[in-house]
């Protein structure tokens, strides 16, 4: 199995009014909507997909890791480059703490957020 987000612009952001091609959207709750009240779109995060299929769903940590990170990078075969941590490997990293919430990430072996 594999876990993708096809979260829009606007994820991540607070409430408001947004735009996604052209069209206004706005976004209450962390739900995206169009003016007529139909959904614009997903503010799922990956971090929120994983605590939803551990939390929720009840699959093992370990294999929902893999839906997340190698899975993915072999349907699209790009896991001799990314999707685990091995030497020569891009590193391209997120830090969760025990309640899975993002502690750090890192793109290249870069901190780019966290203390």
């Amino acid at each position: 199995m594999v876990l993708i987000s096809d979260s829009m612009g606007a994820t991540g952001l607070s409430d408001g009014d947004y735009s996604l091609e052209g069209e206004k959207v706005v976004v209450k709750d962390s739900v995206a909507r169009l003016e007529d009240g139909s959904l614009a779109g997903s503010t799922l995060t990956l971090d929120k997909a994983l605590k939803n299929i551990v939390n929720v769903v009840r699959i093992p940590f370990k294999d929902a890791l893999s839906m997340i990170t190698y899975n993915p990078a072999r349907e699209i075969s790009i896991e001799k480059n990314i999707g685990s941590i091995f030497k020569g490997k891009i590193a391209d990293l997120v830090i969760l703490d025990e309640s899975l919430q993002v502690k750090a990430t890192f793109i290249e072996g870069e901190k780019v957020f966290g203390n």
